[in-house]
């Protein structure tokens, strides 16, 4: 009888390190794809209406979550489209 309670604690402890070892594993993944991606910084142009002769209006737009978005209002007089542009 002591022989099976022993081979139970045995199979009991290998399935608990492996389970243990997989969890950590699982750990280790996010942070192992997002380390290229964390500090990645993109070069990009501003272009400002300036640029084509065109008078803008600095304006903050609000969000509802207190976020606030700088943009540009440019009005003219016979506008033929409306472009937003995030």
């Amino acid at each position: 009888m002591k022989k099976r309670h022993s081979k139970w604690k045995i199979l009991v402890g290998i399935i608990m390190i492996f389970l243990c070892v997989f969890l950590v594993f699982l750990a280790i993944i996010p942070f192992q794809i997002m380390g290229d991606i964390d500090n990645y910084c993109i070069d990009v142009e501003v272009v400002s209406p300036n640029n084509f002769g065109l008078i803008p209006k600095d304006v903050i737009l609000r969000t509802q979550d207190e976020l606030n978005i700088a943009a540009w209002e440019v009005e003219i007089t016979n506008p033929k489209a409306i472009v937003i542009l995030l």
